[in-house]
This record gives structure tokens, sequence and C-alpha cells, in this order.
């Protein structure tokens, strides 16, 4: 057999192993698997992955590019990763920072009851590593939103732009409890209000996984907190940063009236529809919500 013959025979051995460990991993925690690629694809967009100590443990986040700084904040029991097309994007012209929040992801804390407080506390330790002095854009989504609010509120001086995508502080209808489902038949349904009643119907290993993960992970945990004290009824007013809300037209988490009711609070806030975007417009209507966001950025004066 000639060295060219072996080497393809032992390429092709290894991409037949490399293919089966990725299915088997694929089976057995796809909601894991699903996290690891989200970081390659940061690191594909040209952000590295960055730490540092704090009270509450180890922070991990991702970074890079140049001008001005705009932060990604993933929702409750998301990761950095989940931002990895839209980084690809701003990057050429911003500065992005994408954090894995407090008790999520790869970092700190990971166990215990998990406090927006702690979440809040986080942000700013990563904040005063990558943009100390900087007033930056946080652009939200979800729970994420909420943190950028509570951030605005505690710190003015420190946020330029609030972008809000199906994010907000507002009690919604319904119980948290419908985030944690104990069947697989409650699973289905809670991914069809997140992809705004489109999401095809799931293996049952990710159902399963999604069980798992909400049942022990930060969703859980921010549900055995205080979280109900963080709630911006009556607060918005006291936003005194301009807001734009870019929101899935099919949110079936937190519906579009409770976006206009958002807006309504505010004293600058402007409202962007994505038509079919589920709760989560930045991965099922990617190119929609960066054409968005972008055009938010341009319009508010965030650019070098």
């Amino acid at each position: 057999m000639t060295p060219l013959v072996t080497a393809l025979v032992t390429a092709a051995v290894v991409l037949a192993l490399a293919g089966a460990w990725i299915l088997a991993a694929v089976v057995r925690r796809p909601i894991a698997t699903a996290r690891r690629i989200g970081r390659w694809q940061l690191r594909g967009a040209g952000l590295r992955r960055r730490t540092t100590s704090c009270p509450l443990g180890t922070l991990a986040w991702w970074s890079g590019g140049s001008g001005p700084t705009v932060v990604l904040l993933h929702g409750a029991g998301d990761t950095a990763g989940s931002w990895a097309r839209v980084a690809r994007a701003l990057v050429r012209h911003h500065h992005v920072v994408a954090p894995d929040l407090a008790g999520h992801g790869e970092s700190s804390p990971a166990h215990g009851p998990l406090s927006l407080s702690q979440i809040l506390e986080g942000l700013r330790f990563v904040l005063d590593s990558e943009a100390a002095g900087e007033r930056v854009t946080l652009v939200g989504n979800s729970m994420g939103g909420w943190v950028a609010l509570l951030f605005t509120l505690r710190s003015p001086q420190r946020v330029r732009l609030v972008v809000l995508e199906n994010g907000t502080g507002l009690r919604g209808e319904g119980s948290p409890l419908e985030l944690v489902p104990k069947t697989r038949a409650e699973a289905q349904a809670l991914a069809n209000r997140v992809m705004g009643a489109a999401a095809r119907p799931l293996p049952g290993f990710v159902l399963d996984d999604m069980m798992r993960e909400l049942a022990r992970g930060p969703v859980a945990r921010i549900i055995e907190s205080d979280w109900e004290r963080f709630l911006l009824d009556g607060r918005l007013g006291g936003v005194a940063v301009p807001v734009d809300l870019i929101w899935g037209e099919r949110d079936g988490v937190l519906p579009l009236p409770l976006a206009e009711r958002t807006a309504a609070a505010l004293r600058d806030a402007r409202l962007h529809v994505i038509p079919g975007g589920g709760h989560m417009p930045h991965r099922d209507r990617a190119a929609d919500f960066v054409r968005t966001l972008q055009g938010v950025l341009e319009a508010r004066g965030v650019r070098p």
C-alpha cells in the first residue's frame, strides 16, 4: 500500500470514528453538544475566549473586533454561543463581547439558587475587563434583556443604548414553572412556544435532555431565587437611555402585546417586529434580526 493510499485509509478511519463519536454525543447530550458547537462558532467568528476570577468564581466570555462595544446577553439557560451568527456580522465594525452570564455555560457559580443580583455582578466584572470607562450598547435576549434593563437602572452612566430582543422585566401571564416541563408533551409544547408554534416535532432524546437541563440548570436555579424582587413593573420610566425593541412576531413565551406594553412604559423606545419570528429571532430569523440590529445601531449612532 503506497504512503498516499495509507494516509487516505487512515484519514477515512479517523473521520468514521469521529463521526461515530459526534453521533453518540448528539444522542446522549444534544444540548451540551450544541453548546460546544456554539463555542467553536464564536471562535470561527473571530472572537477569543477570556476569563476572570471574582467572588462568584470564574467568569467566561468571548470578545473580538474593534469599535464601539456591543455586549450580547443571552437568555436563561442559554450561553454565549447562541450569538455566533450575530457576532460574525458585528465584529467587522464593533468590539463584540458575548459573556456566559453568571451561572451559565462556563461561568460560576455552578450550584444553588441563582439570583439576578449575581448575574448583574458578573456582568459588571466582564465590562470592567472589556470596556472600562466606556458607555456600551447592551443587546439582550429574553432574560438577557431584563438584565440589560436592570444594569442600566443601576449604572446608567455605563450604557448608551439598550436593545431588547424578546426580553422585558415586566410580569407576564402564566407561571415560571411552565418553563420546567415534566413530560415530553410539555417539553414539545414549550419548544412550540419558543419557536412561535413553528417547531418541528423533536426526537424523544432531545425532549428528554430538555427536561433534564431545565429541571436542574440555570432556569430552575433562577426560579428558586429571589427573582420576583427584580421585576420592573412601574420602574421602566426610570430608564434614562434609548431603548429599541426587536421582537419576534410569533413569540409564545413573551407575546408581542408585552413588547408594546414595555415600549409604552419607556421614555425613548422604538419597536421593530420580525415577521414570523419566535422567542429567539437571532436564531430562527437570523438574517432579519442582524439586518434590523445593524439598522438600529446605525440610527442610534453606534458606529466607528
